[in-house]
This record gives structure tokens, sequence and C-alpha cells, in this order.
């Protein structure tokens, strides 16, 4: 199933007429560019550039920037006929996949992290989305998890996306990892190349910037592999809520005097400081316990920058009490989809087996419920409290920051 998202915006110079909405690319027509940028990632390359050999659609180049990597990355690449390797010298992700779109032909883009693969049918499936909705700028699919040793850990859940891209993506990045995404690489042209000053949140800041101005789509094939293995970026919540929250305010401009985009706005701030905020308090918690004095002050400054009422969440208890209720209502939100597609399964007369699934699925949701709550309920008699006098004395060593924390 494909969906389109937004309004497209009339690119000046760019459209010729209905049938070509993107103005005619004279390079590589029909030509995919896969771009793997690649930073002492030489251990997972291989398998990266082998994932997009086994494409189902044949008409694609592969182009690796080694961004200064001191491993094998240009040897590994150079095994692979035909596999064009571009070193430079390290400049950063965003620089990479921006030498990537220099170095390449192609009609349409895909950027490959080195360590994530493609399915076999990725290329294939984005290819068609795009051809059902001409005036998009770009496709994305759905991704699922992999471990270290490539083994399948996991899929994501259903995304529930808005009929308005661009309201979904201020509230979240429910796109999530690059290689699910297939441009057209004339966008590039309006909206510019990728931002390296918010490295880690590149991809995100440019789905937004895309999506402010351009029509997307979506489809439900399952096209890209996540390696998860400790080094990745998202790892870094210091570094992710910086980044994320800097590339969702570069959007203040486009949002002011639209009142959805302004609460959608708003709701991505909390989203954002939520997701990688609490991570970040929990790692700064973990330090002050290892006494590791000099990196929980790194993490206090960004909270302080970043997500101040994070600093009154080092209390363990209370860090209980903030989160709890937001995974009861996501719970229950979850629990009221699956009910719908179990009513509308009952409907359709669907096989015993997808029935047997969403019962189950229905059933394991209401005890996820049923625990929550009994926690909710019994958590003043079993938190335990991180002593706050320890970071009140650190941040008095450093200067009276405490004074700018929120009692509240």
């Amino acid at each position: 199933m494909t969906r389109k998202h937004g309004q497209p915006e009339n690119l000046e110079g760019a459209q010729h007429g209905s049938h070509d909405p993107w103005g005619g690319w004279h390079g590589g027509v029909g030509l995919v560019s896969v771009v793997i940028p690649c930073y002492n990632q030489a251990h997972f390359l291989g398998e990266a550039i082998e994932s997009v050999l086994a494409q189902s659609y044949p008409h694609f180049e592969i182009v690796v920037i080694d961004d200064g990597s001191t491993d094998t990355t240009s040897e590994v690449a150079g095994r692979y006929p035909g596999v064009r390797c571009v070193r430079q010298d390290n400049q950063g992700l965003s620089a990479a996949r921006n030498s990537g779109l220099h170095h390449s032909e192609g009609e349409y883009v895909v950027f490959l992290d080195a360590d994530d693969r493609l399915l076999p049918g990725a290329l294939e499936a984005g290819l068609e989305c795009l051809k059902s909705y001409p005036e998009c700028a770009f496709a994305s699919g759905r991704y699922r998890f992999i471990a270290g040793d490539g083994s399948f850990l996991k899929q994501p859940r259903e995304r529930l996306v808005e009929k308005d891209s661009y309201i979904a993506l201020l509230q979240r990045n429910y796109i999530g990892v690059p290689a699910v995404v297939i441009y057209r690489r004339a966008v590039f042209a309006s909206i510019g190349g990728f931002d390296t000053s918010v490295d880690a949140s590149a991809d995100a800041d440019m789905y937004l910037r895309i999506a402010s101005r351009f029509a997307i789509c979506s489809h439900e094939e399952v096209v890209a592999e996540y390696r998860q293995h400790g080094v990745n970026m998202s790892s870094n919540p210091g570094r992710m809520l910086r980044t994320s929250l800097t590339a969702l305010r570069k959007q203040r401009r486009h949002v002011k005097g639209n009142k959805q985009y302004e609460e959608a706005y708003k709701a991505g701030i909390r989203n954002r400081r939520w997701r990688y905020g609490d991570r970040l308090v929990d790692e700064v918690r973990a330090h002050v316990r290892e006494r590791e004095w000099k990196r929980a002050f790194k993490g206090i400054l960004v909270l302080l920058q970043y997500y101040p009422q994070g600093i009154a969440l080092l209390n363990e208890r209370r860090m209980e009490r903030h989160r709890l209720p937001r995974r009861l209502k996501a719970r229950r939100a979850e629990l009221e989809a699956h009910k719908r597609r179990l009513k509308a399964l009952e409907h359709t007369k669907e096989s015993g087996s997808a029935l047997g699934m969403e019962r189950q699925e229905v059933q394991l949701l209401r005890s996820r419920i049923h625990k929550l709550d009994r926690r909710m309920q019994n958590l003043n008699q079993r938190a335990r409290i991180l002593p706050l006098r320890k970071i009140q004395k650190l941040l008095k060593r450093r200067g009276g920051l405490w004074a700018k924390v929120p009692k509240k």
C-alpha cells in the first residue's frame, strides 16, 4: 500500500508538463545511485555493498565515500568490480553524503550507511511508489533491526502517519534510517545538500526541509536492515538531543502563524526531549553512581541548554513518574489501533491465522497495560531516590549553575 502526504510546490524552471514534474533528468535516466559513506566501518562495508548487488532492480551504481578511514575501507570497496570509491579527508557523515551526491549520476539517490543493509526488493519498491506519485520528492519504506552479527532482532512498530507528512515529521521522525528513502535527485537542486552542522540528525533535517515544500509518499514494504552494535550515532543521547532539537528549531520560521504547524512543532520538542533527553538523564545518573564527575557534568550542561526540566528527573522516582504515564498512553493507543484492525479483519473474513495473531496481540497489550497500571500504583513504595545533593554540590562547584535548574 502506498500513501501520498502533503502538497507539492511548483519548482521554478523545473516543471515542463504534467508527465515530467521534475524537469526531465538528462543524466542517468532510471539509474539509481546508491551512496555509501564509510568511516572505519570496513568490517561491515562488504555486507552493505553485497546487499545492493543483490537488488531485483538492475539499473544502479554504487559510490563508496571513504571519509578518511584508517582501516581497510578502500581495499574492501576495491574488491567489487564496478564499485566506485572516492577517498577524502575526514569531514563527517553529512559532508560524505554530499560528496556522494557530487560523484554520482543517477536520476534517483539512496543513502545507505556502511553498517546497514538493503533488502533485495528495496530499489524496486521505492521506484514503484515514486512511479505511482510522480509529483513526490521522495518515497520511504520500512526497516527492521539486526544485531552486530547480522542476525534478526525485531521489526519496528507500525507507522501511524498523519495525512500531512510535514506535521508528522515535526512531531517525530517517523521515517527513521536513511536507507529506507529513495530521492529524486532533482529535489537537491532546490533544497541543497545535507547540513553538516546537525550531522547526527542531518537525515531528519533533510526530511523536514523537503516535506515543508514538496509532497512525499510512503509504502509499507520492509526495505532495509538497521544494525544495532553499540557505536551507532544514535547511541549518543547528548549528541542526538542537541542535533535533533537544532534541526527542528530550523523550522520555526516556517511554522510561525500556522496553528497546526505550531502545535506539531511543540509536540516535536517534547517528543525529542523525551526520546533523547530522558536517555541522557539515565546516562548522567550512571556517571554519578560511578563517580565519573567530568562526564556527568558534561551531560548536565547539555541538559541545561536543551532540556532543563531533565535536571529534576535525576531523581529516580520523578523519572519513573515522568515516564509511566507516557508509556501507558502509548500502549493504550496501540491497543485501540489493534482492536480496530481486529474488528476490520472479522468483517473481511480474513484467515484464522491472521485473526489469531491479532487477538493474541490485543491480549498481550491488555496484560502490559495492567502491569503498568500496577507499577504506577506501587511507585511510591518501591522507587529508589538518587541523592540530588551530589548533583547540587557538583553544579555549585561549577559557578552556581544550580540556580538555573527548574525546581518543579
